[in-house]
């Protein structure tokens, strides 16, 4: 008895469901073919895919799922509609389906005709309709790629996302056939746009201002969430809202180019909300701010990237949540919290979360106390110190002695004081373990250096007059500290660990002239 399985295939769903292409027709040709020759083909046989047939066998599941039934014996025909149901990649795809078709001892069955691979001239027909499967799968794609240069010329709508203040929808026919689709203007939306450019066109506001001023008179975005930053760029960047239509984009080429000169039409697709002139200001405002951040520019989040969480040990970023009034009204707030934990790339098993505030005065604190020479914690050893380190020394003598005193017992009956070997051996290896940490701690204190003062008297009157808002603050921690672990407490912040730069290089001394001539020294 004959087994076949039965391949349907479109490209999209959006095509048609009664046409030649759509996946009902499709079934329900191939179930007939299949009961007509009197082959079994369950409902279990039957293979479906939305995908493009020139995406290749390594991104389509169904095909290489049916493809490894055929190779185990389990179908003897692989039944399509058209040739190119099963795929237009070519000859080169189609050279490795034959070959799993002559190890399945299966045959294709193309729109009812059987076609054996391994007869010359039946493979012959079916590597040209291999061929001419991509000759048309190329000529469709030019056809699209005129259509969309035709559309984009005439500034009308080439599809996407319509932006946030419009709303599209397909008016009736009356014969039946599809419309162009209509976009219309969304009144309330539309006004929080207007607000939008009129609060930017002042020069004062930035895109978290404009967000936060959208916010506090009620207007929200899509779906009903709150503005954010994002929301704020991709409104005043947009042209459709002057009635503009710009197109960037080369269609001729599968990666679409970001550096091609533009052509500004009228766009017939979406009716102006703002003027020409607002959307011309706002963009002159937009373009005369710097693009990209300059090396040598403070940043706004100096601790970002030198802070590191307790829990995993990756970076802290910032944060931005809001903190509600009394009246209702929402207040910005600026947290460092574990990048790990936000992106949930990893577990984190204690992340950290930190006021920005908090943060800022604690690396204030440390920075004074480096510069003083000072460890962090109070509880903390003196590195380096000489006292430490004679105090360490005579436990180590005193160790000697107690070796020595157990060494005499051992020669001595039990009796008189003696023990024994096993005693001994116990005793004695205990003895060792507290060596060994006692120097190691010897070990570490000598390696450790006490850090230096700054090189310039200035450096102490600088750190007096910081506040956790000041530009230089970023100069100051990046160029001392390489890492920084905080835990905060209640409305304190413990500094657990920090770690030390190397000392500035030539290159790097040219940063400190932000700082007023002030240089760090370790």
């Amino acid at each position: 008895m004959i087994r076949a399985a039965r391949l349907v295939r479109v490209s999209s769903g959006k095509q048609a469901k009664d046409d030649r292409t759509s996946l009902p027709y499709q079934r329900k040709a191939l179930t007939e073919i299949c009961q007509k020759s009197g082959w079994v083909s369950l409902e279990e046989d039957l293979y479906v895919e939305v995908i493009s047939g020139a995406k290749g066998r390594e991104n389509r599941e169904t095909l290489d799922a049916l493809l490894e039934e055929i190779k185990r014996g389990r179908y003897q025909r692989l039944c399509v509609l058209d040739f190119d149901r099963s795929t237009r990649k070519g000859l080169g795809e189609w050279e490795e389906i034959k070959d799993i078709l002559r190890d399945g001892d299966c045959k294709i069955v193309i729109n009812g005709t059987v076609y054996d691979v391994e007869d010359e001239d039946q493979e012959f027909q079916t590597d040209i309709q291999a061929v001419v499967a991509k000759r048309e799968r190329q000529m469709i794609r030019k056809r699209i790629i005129r259509g969309l240069e035709v559309t984009a010329a005439e500034g009308k709508n080439t599809g996407g996302r319509v932006p946030y203040g419009y709303h599209s929808y397909y008016p009736e026919t009356r014969d039946g056939k599809k419309p162009r689709v209509v976009i219309e203007i969304v009144p309330e939306h539309a006004e929080a746009v207007r607000l939008a450019f009129e609060l930017y066109a002042t020069g004062v506001k930035s895109y978290f201002d404009v967000a936060d001023e959208l916010n506090a008179m009620g207007y929200r975005y899509h779906k009903g969430v709150v503005f954010n930053w994002q929301a704020s760029y991709y409104i005043l960047r947009n042209p459709s809202y002057a009635g503009l239509a710009v197109r960037r984009r080369d269609y001729t080429k599968r990666h679409h180019a970001t550096k091609l000169p533009q052509v500004i039409t009228t766009s017939k697709a979406y009716p102006p909300i703002i003027s020409l002139d607002l959307w011309e200001r706002v963009q002159a405002i937009r373009d005369a701010k710097p693009k990209y951040r300059q090396q040598n520019n403070p940043r706004r989040h100096p601790l970002a990237g030198v802070l590191r969480c307790q829990g995993c040990g990756g970076s802290m970023v910032i944060r931005r949540d809001y903190s509600y009034r009394a009246d209702g009204s929402k207040l910005p707030i600026h947290q460092y919290a574990c990048f790990q934990h936000l992106k949930r790339i990893t577990p984190c098993p204690n992340p950290q979360v930190i006021r920005y505030e908090m943060a800022h005065l604690a690396a204030i604190e440390a920075l004074k106390i480096v510069s003083q020479g000072l460890p962090i914690e109070d509880d903390a050893p003196d590195v380096g110190s000489a006292s430490a380190q004679l105090d360490l020394k005579a436990k180590l003598m005193q160790l000697d002695q107690e070796e020595m005193d157990l060494l005499s017992r051992l020669n001595k009956p039990v009796e008189e004081g003696g023990i024994r070997e096993d005693q001994f051996r116990r005793y004695n290896q205990m003895l060792l373990n507290r060596r060994d940490e006692f120097e190691r701690e010897l070990q570490a204190l000598q390696k450790r250096k006490r850090p230096k003062a700054f090189a310039i008297p200035q450096a102490e009157v600088i750190l007096e007059e910081l506040d956790i808002d000041d530009p230089r603050l970023n100069d100051l921690v990046r160029s001392t500290f390489s890492e920084l672990v905080m835990v905060a407490t209640g409305e304190k912040v413990l500094i657990k660990k920090w770690a030390k730069r190397m000392p500035f290089k030539v290159h790097r001394v040219q940063r400190a002239t932000l700082l007023s001539g002030l240089e760090l020294s370790f």
